[in-house]
């Protein structure tokens, strides 16, 4: 890289010509869409439709993934115009807000504060659409950081009481807080902390205000203030975080000179075996360096035990005594830091090497730095870019040294380590850094030909090909595309997703009577779950899946083969599926064998109990007695979980109340309810006797529906359970009422109100609602009674239920959304659309409605509501997996209901609104209705997919 001092050759980024490509294809889309329904040829213009989406989505995709590294340095490089063209074209809401931000933050640097004013509101007007909750509160903490920095304390007020988060709402209040004090407002400071309710925010906050009255040399208030967030912290139940919070104020006290105080707080995390006891000494280090206490700092530095903690402080001493013109103690630090790097475990182990060689370039020690470099061995793609930062931060050293020519020796070697990462953002990342370092060196070619390189591999991120790839696997199924199919389904790289495909092919296979072709595809299926790349964890499952597929076909022999490959020990969270697998294989004595190898006795009775409840029906009393047996002795070993010990006992006592062991049942049933006797009564013991009259009440409904007793045998047992549920909940309302915790007694209330309401105890239920002190609460168990009241036909009393519930919430739509949402769903339940149309008007956006939303639109589907099921379908958060239900459950109605065109026009809507990679590749459910009854228009998309993958590889 010869140095070159003449002006920038310009050049244009990618995206500019980006943006009329789109342009012209959103065109394209719309026109094919028109013209379609024009000239009623709708489907033979859906191929195409799906060709400029692609190209359209790819596009798009392209410019949303640039990292903020990027477009930094283009603003560095003077593109200021081209930054502002992309933030029209970025669609992803954090990042349009994350550009929005650092264009914001460029134009603050330049004074051009007007322009800044403009681009700050349009941040906020777009942060307030956004709909990720936590994306939206951490962009106005961001904006309210802004605004304190301009001194515009009104505005950050105000967009403070727009955050949901009472962590992010903290901190924006002590960003408030500080310029406040800061501005000589201390009562006005004080009124907003107070605020702050949460603990650990709190701390933080007092700690920031403590800092910032030491500025303006308010030393009492200042002390007062750091008592006080002392006191909080230690106040803090949950160990780890009362120890950060300490470290909090420590690191506060660091910053305005108290040294000794540091030591005083940090001690107080005293446990050598505590994850934050390293990072507390780390803090007293730095503390001591601050004061220029080297004998001090050096000491407590000797404390840490080998790890990244120790290489940072030595790190840290070694420069001090460096700046301090100490050269042998600095050289002596440096010594033990670079040994505590080599000694550390292989985790962190390239992490204090790579430490050490940036202090060493720091102190001027290049080739002890570059020595320690030949030291790395095998670094993760991290590591790698972080050695890169090294040697561009090495440049700026050069380049404040007026040593030109050496910092673009250093650069070259830079650009060769960031050739060598695959990651596209970390590389970007890197490439972006080096283009701002050759442009500060003057070398301004150099810097533009950076710059694009950066861009390309922007554009290099991996495409959603398993996702692509699967869908086309579908669509070719049911267009009968077997060959091409497997084909495609042969194309996907990774093993575990490859196997998945291939089982769902081989399903469809099998009921299209493609005998030879489906067992040669599940063959490959099993291949590809034993491939060595394949997930290890995932593989037990695999294979049980496999095997089940196989003797789902009646191939046992193939089963058993799938089975005995499984590595029995080495399972982790698949041991339940892979014990299923044996049982449903009946081979016993190794699911026995395999089930006494779980640890947790918890766990042990669990899926002992589940597989005796699956082989009750199959005539295999004897076998079911033997694991309820063992799962009963598991059950009891169960130590300090008393509610999930009565979950097990109840489970085991209704499978023997149906193997006609009742006495034994029983007599589990009293042992479950004499675990809430151990211990005084609290919320735990409301959990278990719920879980007694849980089973009671399912022993009633297996009687009624499934009994294999005698009538008079029956009626004799009825009476047993009926008294014995009498008892129980004359002892759970007890237990409720002396509940001293309000927070208990009305989850408990609201619990037992609907315990009764499922045995259809309508007025008992209905009195405990008295009860309840929260709203929502209340509306929820009346819309629960009214639900129950449905199923049993009782529309009238049901509806004055319902109007109860509503009357209770809709006055405060805003905070008890959720419960309108549940009763929406009930009146759709009940036909009364008007009612749910005007529940769903008050309903606000927030994170419970989705999956609402979802339910009523298989209501409306059932009713054949088409207009009203799409427009809630659509109302539904993008990108949600309530969203992609949802469309599946309209489309397969439409398609169950021959609704042809109105499918096409779904399917139309959905390209039309997608705007990244993966929504168009995501080939929608309305598509596989439409294939299935039009196979033809598989093989149309298939070669449209052919083309345009050639021609997304070009790109």
């Amino acid at each position: 890289m010869s140095k070159d001092k003449t002006e920038p050759k310009r050049r244009s980024p990618r995206w500019s010509s980006n943006r009329l490509s789109m342009e012209r294809l959103d065109w394209l889309r719309q026109a094919v869409a028109s013209r379609s329904k024009a000239l009623n040829h709708e489907l033979e213009y859906l191929p195409l439709l799906w060709r400029y989406t692609l190209r359209r989505s790819s596009l798009q995709s392209q410019i949303n993934k640039y990292p903020m590294s990027l477009f930094q340095a283009c603003l560095h490089l003077q593109y200021e115009q081209e930054v502002r063209a992309a933030i029209e074209i970025v669609s992803d809401e954090l990042e349009h807000f994350n550009l929005l931000h650092v264009y914001s933050q460029y134009l603050l640097e330049k004074g051009k504060t007007d322009e800044c004013e403009q681009v700050l509101l349009r941040a906020i007007s777009h942060a307030r659409q956004m709909k990720n909750h936590h994306h939206r509160s951490r962009a106005f903490v961001r904006l309210i950081k802004i605004f304190v920095q301009q001194q515009q304390i009104e505005k950050a007020e105000l967009l403070a009481k727009e955050i949901d988060s009472s962590y992010d709402k903290a901190e924006a209040l002590a960003s408030i807080a500080v310029s406040l004090v800061l501005d000589q407002q201390w009562e006005r400071a004080e009124k907003m902390i107070r605020q702050i309710q949460e603990p650990i925010p709190l701390v933080d906050a007092l700690s920031k205000l403590a800092v910032a009255l030491m500025q303006i040399q308010q030393p009492e208030k200042a002390n007062t203030l750091f008592v006080e967030a002392e006191k909080v912290a230690q106040r803090i139940d949950h160990i780890l975080y009362r120890e950060l919070s300490l470290i909090t104020v420590a690191n506060a006290l660091k910053q305005v000179g108290q040294w000794e105080r540091v030591e005083m707080v940090a001690r107080q995390i005293e446990r050598s075996d505590s994850s934050n006891y390293p990072t507390s000494l780390l803090v007293i280090v730095r503390a001591f360096l601050q004061a220029r206490w080297w004998e001090r700092a050096e000491e407590v530095a000797r404390e840490i035990e080998e790890s990244i903690y120790r290489v940072y402080a030595f790190d840290e001493l070694a420069y001090a005594f460096w700046q301090d013109c100490q050269w042998e103690k600095a050289l002596s630090a440096i010594e033990i830091a670079k040994a505590s790097a080599r000694r550390i475990s292989y985790e962190y182990e390239n992490t204090g090497l790579i430490r050490v060689a940036q202090m060493l370039n720091n102190m001027h020690q290049w080739e002890q730095a570059e020595a320690l470099f030949g030291e790395i061995a095998n670094p993760a793609e991290w590591e790698i870019a972080e050695l890169a930062m090294v040697l561009v931060k090495k440049a700026d050293l050069f380049m404040c040294d007026e040593q030109r020519a050496r910092a673009s020796e250093v650069l070259v070697q830079a650009e060769e380590f960031a050739q060598k990462i695959e990651k596209s953002s970390q590389r970007v990342q890197v490439l972006s850094a080096i283009a701002i370092a050759l442009w500060n060196n003057q070398q301004w070619e150099q810097a533009e030909i950076m710059l694009a390189k950066a861009e390309v591999a922007a554009c290099k991120g991996k495409e959603s090909q398993i996702l692509t790839l699967g869908s086309l696997v579908k669509v070719l199924v049911y267009s009968q595309q077997w060959e091409r199919a497997e084909i495609v389904a042969q194309q996907v790289i990774d093993p575990n997703e490859r196997t998945y495909i291939l089982q769902d092919l081989f399903l469809s296979l099998w009921q299209a009577q493609e005998w030879t072709r489906a067992e040669s595809v599940l063959t490959q299926a099993e291949a590809a779950a034993r491939d060595p790349l394949a997930d290890s964890v995932q593989v037990p499952c695999m294979l049980s899946k496999i095997a089940q597929l196989w003797r789902q076909v009646q191939r046992w022999e193939q089963a058993e083969e799938a089975v005995q490959g499984i590595n029995l020990y080495y399972m982790g969270d698949e041991t339940r599926e892979v014990l299923k697998t044996l049982a449903q294989s009946q081979q016993w004595e190794r699911f026995v064998i395999l089930a006494r190898t779980i640890e947790s006795p918890f766990d042990r009775a669990s899926i002992m109990s589940e597989i005796a409840q699956e082989i009750i029906p199959m005539q295999q009393s004897e076998r079911a007695l033997m694991l309820l047996a063992d799962a009963e002795e598991a059950a009891f070993k169960i130590e300090g979980l008393e509610h999930q010990t009565v979950k097990i006992l109840s489970s085991i006592a209704l499978s023997l109340w149906q193997l006609g062991q009742w006495e034994r049942a029983m007599s589990i049933l009293v042992a479950a309810e004499n675990a809430s006797k151990r211990k005084k009564a609290n919320v735990h013991d409301t959990q278990i006797l719920q879980e007694v009259i849980n089973v009671l009440v399912s022993i009633q409904k297996w009687e009624r529906e499934k009994s294999p007793m005698s009538e008079d045998m029956a009626s004799h047992v009825r009476d047993i359970v009926l008294a014995h549920r009498e008892q129980q909940w004359e002892r759970f309302e007890k237990i409720i009422l002396a509940e001293e915790k309000e927070v208990v007694r009305e989850l408990s209330l609201k619990d037992l109100a609907i315990a009764l309401s499922e045995v259809q105890r309508w007025e008992q239920a209905e009195k405990l609602v008295a009860a309840l002190s929260t709203p929502s609460n209340q509306a929820f168990v009346l819309g629960w009674i009214a639900h129950k009241l449905i199923q049993e036909q009782q529309w009238c009393r049901a509806e004055d239920f319902l109007s109860c519930a509503e009357n209770i919430v809709q006055n405060r739509a805003s905070d008890y959304s959720g419960t309108l949402a549940w009763l929406a769903r009930i009146y759709a339940q009940g036909r009364h659309w008007e009612k749910v149309e005007n529940i769903i008007k008050l309903i606000k956006r927030n994170k419970s409605k989705n999956s609402d939303f979802k339910s009523i639109v298989e209501y409306l589907v059932q009713d054949q509501c088409w207009d009203k099921a799409e427009e809630l379908t659509f109302s539904i958060d993008e990108e949600t997996y309530d969203r992609k239900e949802a469309v599946k459950i309209l489309a397969k109605a439409l398609g169950e209901a021959q609704q042809w065109s109105r499918l096409i026009a779904l399917l139309q809507r959905i390209w039309l609104l997608a705007e990244t990679r993966e929504q168009a590749f995501c080939m929608p459910d309305p598509l596989y209705e439409l294939v299935k009854q039009y196979p033809w228009l598989g093989v149309q998309f298939y070669n449209v997919f052919v083309t345009e993958k050639s021609w997304l590889a070009h790109q």
